[in-house]
């Protein structure tokens, strides 16, 4: 059991850093608070669905 929540955390934290790296590039953009939360948001989105396609496709 320690093993799946040591993963969830982990796999929490990456989301967590996707986030921050979208919401800073779409500062960085000059796009405003609205665009830099959208760019998070969307860089948290493809980050999970990337993770849900390769746990889904076996080893």
């Amino acid at each position: 059991m320690g093993d799946v929540q040591a993963d969830s955390a982990t796999a929490t934290a990456r989301l967590k850093a996707l986030f921050a790296w979208g919401c800073h590039g779409g500062v960085r953009m000059g796009g405003g608070t609205v665009s830099a939360l959208a760019a998070g948001a969307v860089d948290a989105a493809t980050g999970t669905a990337v993770a849900v396609v390769k746990a889904a496709s076996g080893p």
